[in-house]
C-alpha cells in the first residue's frame, strides 16, 4: 500500500494543472508518481493497463478543489483504486471499505463549505451505486 505521508515528503502530490492525474506505483521498493493519460480508457474498460496493473497503488490528481468531481467514483467502482486529491496541499483520499465510499482528509481541513459537499457527493455516489457495490482493493 502506498504511504500518503511518504508521498508528501517526497514530493509528489505538487499541484499541477486542473484535473493533472497520475498512477502511484510501487517500483523496486520506491512510490513513483506517472502521468495517467490512459486513465479514461481504463475506467471505460473496467481494467488496467496490463503492463502496470500489479503496480499501480492508486491515483491522484491536481486539482482546485478537494471536493470530489461526480465521476470520481469510477475510479473506486471499476479500478478497484483509491484516488487521491491534491488541492494546493490539502489531500483527500476517496476510498471504499466493506463496498461503502468514505472520503478522508490526510493534510489540511476541509472547509465548513467544503464538508456539506463531501457528503453530497458520497451520499450520491453511494445511492446511484446501489446494486453495484463498490470493491475492496485487493
Amino acid at each position: 500500500m502506498v504511504s500518503m505521508m511518504a508521498l508528501i515528503a517526497a514530493g509528489l502530490l505538487q499541484d499541477g494543472p486542473f484535473g493533472d492525474c497520475h498512477a502511484l506505483m510501487e517500483i523496486d521498493g520506491k512510490t513513483v508518481s506517472a502521468p495517467a493519460p490512459w486513465l479514461a480508457d481504463a475506467i471505460a474498460a473496467g481494467a488496467l493497463p496490463k503492463a502496470d496493473a500489479g503496480q499501480i497503488g492508486g491515483v491522484v490528481c491536481a486539482r482546485d478543489s478537494i471536493v470530489p468531481l461526480a465521476d470520481d467514483e469510477a475510479v473506486l467502482s471499476r479500478l478497484a483504486l483509491p484516488l487521491y486529491i491534491n488541492a494546493g496541499g490539502r489531500v483527500g483520499a476517496l476510498e471504499a471499505s466493506g463496498g461503502q465510499l468514505s472520503f478522508r482528509v490526510i493534510e489540511g481541513q476541509l472547509s465548513p463549505e467544503e464538508r456539506p459537499a463531501v457528503m453530497t457527493f458520497l451520499n450520491t455516489a453511494q445511492n446511484a451505486g446501489q446494486g453495484e457495490a463498490v470493491p475492496d482493493r485487493p
